[in-house]
């Protein structure tokens, strides 16, 4: 998979996910992916070090929706306007940070556990 940067603003056209088998009473998931405009984000987590593995490619092929309850309609559509690659105090990349239509943060993602977890950030 080719390796870039991330383009800002692009609009999300779809976002999937495979769901980890480890789920527990939060859900987890193996890989969670946006398809933007032109680029397509993939998260998956590293099991050795529980760090996030982000890939970015480019894509030609128009992105048919599937519906998913993980992540809302309401996010198709918008614009991925912000990320942010998030280092703890020991020196991993363990959390994500999303902007979605805005400058502040709107979902995180988080490595935990080899798994990735999603945190929906409430508005003011």
């Amino acid at each position: 998979m080719e390796e870039t940067t991330i383009v800002y603003p692009q609009r999300i056209r779809d976002i999937r996910y495979i769901e980890s088998e480890f789920s527990g009473k939060t859900r987890s998931f193996d890989q969670i992916t946006f398809f933007l405009d032109f680029q397509r984000i993939d998260f998956y987590s590293i099991n050795d070090t529980d760090e996030i593995s982000v890939k970015v490619s480019n894509i030609k092929n128009h992105i048919v929706r599937e519906s998913n309850n993980l992540f809302p309609d309401y996010f198709i559509g918008q614009e991925l306007y912000i990320t942010w690659k998030c280092i703890n105090s020991q020196g991993y990349f363990d959390l994500f940070v999303i902007g979605i239509g805005t400058i502040r943060p709107t979902i995180c993602i988080l490595s935990e556990g080899s798994s990735l977890k999603v945190l929906k950030l409430e508005k003011e």
